[in-house]
């Protein structure tokens, strides 16, 4: 149950070198509740991507693996009316 409403809950596996655990709850209507993520981190392993500047990098290089669990709850609203503002898109210049 999230928020008061029933759900089924999914599980997986296999995220980057297969250590990783998402999970979600869904209800009836096939609304995702709630997600869960939970993985593993190694720094150094992702010391060399691009991007990450040298000198943070080298600091990484150095840095323990450790556990990190992202977390949403969704409380979504069916059969709301929406004013043209709130769906409008203008996409940026260039």
């Amino acid at each position: 149950m999230v928020s008061g409403v029933d759900c089924e809950m999914i599980e997986g596996t296999g995220l980057g070198d297969g250590d990783g655990r998402i999970t979600l709850w869904v209800d009836e209507t096939g609304a995702i509740r709630k997600y869960v993520q939970e993985s593993t981190i190694d720094p150094p392993k992702l010391a060399d991507l691009p991007g990450i500047p040298k000198e943070r990098a080298e600091m990484m290089r150095t840095e323990a693996k450790y556990r990190s669990t992202t977390t949403f709850v969704f409380e979504p609203e069916f059969d709301v009316e929406l004013a043209p503002e709130e769906t409008s898109f203008t996409p940026p210049a260039g």
